[in-house]
C-alpha cells in the first residue's frame, strides 16, 4: 500500500512539474462584420495540444450597455471618494506592472498576428482620410503591445472599399507561455502591488 502511494505521489509530481514547464498556447479568432455580432473564438491548448479547451462567445452592444450604466447612487462625497480610491488602486497596479513589465515580456510571445479589414463608407473622400487614421491606429497599438509582451511582426491588410458602405475585420493571433512563468509573474506583480500599498499607508500615518 505504501508502495501504490508512493508511485501515486511520483506521478502526480512528475504531472505537476510537465504542467507547469509545458508550452501553453492560445489560439484566438475574432470577426465583426457590419450589423452583425462580434464572435470570438479561442483554444487553449496543453501539452502539445494533447489536451485542449475549446470557447466562444458571442458579444452584443446591449451587453456592454447594461455593464457600463449609471451605478452611481450615492452623494458627490461617495463618488469622489470612489474616484480617489479607484486611482490609488491604478496607481498601484501601474508601479506593480512597471517594475515587471521585463519579465512579464519574456514570460509571454505572441504570433501568427493576421489582422484583415475590409471597409467603406461609400464616399471615396471619407475612406481615404479614415484609411490613414486607422493605420497610425493600428501601428499605435501594436507598438504598445510590443511594449508588453513580446511579438512576432504582424500581417496587417487593410483594404479600403471606396464604393460601398462596409465594415468587416478578421483577427487570428496565437499566444504562448509557460505556466510557471506566469505564475512568477503573477506572484511578482502581487508583491510589488502590496508593497506600494503599504508605502501609501505609512505615507498616510506619517502626515497624520
Amino acid at each position: 500500500m505504501k508502495m501504490f502511494f508512493l508511485i501515486l505521489a511520483i506521478v502526480i509530481f512528475v504531472f505537476i512539474i510537465s504542467l507547469l514547464f509545458s508550452k501553453i498556447k492560445l489560439s484566438i479568432n475574432a470577426e465583426k462584420s457590419k450589423g452583425q455580432k462580434l464572435k470570438i473564438y479561442y483554444k487553449i491548448k496543453f501539452f502539445g495540444g494533447l489536451f485542449s479547451i475549446k470557447k466562444s462567445s458571442k458579444r452584443e452592444a446591449e451587453k456592454l450597455k447594461e455593464k457600463t450604466r449609471d451605478i452611481i447612487k450615492e452623494d458627490d462625497i461617495g463618488f469622489f471618494e470612489k474616484v480617489k480610491k479607484a486611482y490609488k488602486t491604478f496607481c498601484a497596479f501601474k508601479y506593480a506592472y512597471k517594475n515587471n513589465s521585463s519579465k512579464l515580456k519574456k514570460a509571454v510571445y505572441a504570433k501568427d498576428i493576421n489582422l484583415h479589414i475590409d471597409f467603406g463608407f461609400g464616399d471615396a473622400m471619407a475612406t481615404g482620410i479614415l484609411t490613414g487614421a486607422l493605420w497610425t491606429g493600428i501601428y499605435n497599438v501594436i507598438s504598445f503591445i510590443s511594449s508588453v509582451i513580446t511579438i512576432a511582426e504582424p500581417n496587417i491588410n487593410v483594404t479600403p472599399n471606396y464604393n460601398q458602405d462596409k465594415c468587416s475585420v478578421r483577427l487570428e493571433c496565437i499566444i504562448t507561455s509557460r505556466l510557471v512563468n506566469l505564475i512568477a509573474v503573477a506572484v511578482s506583480v502581487g508583491i510589488s502591488y502590496l508593497k506600494f500599498k503599504r508605502n501609501e499607508k505609512l505615507k498616510t500615518q506619517k502626515k497624520k
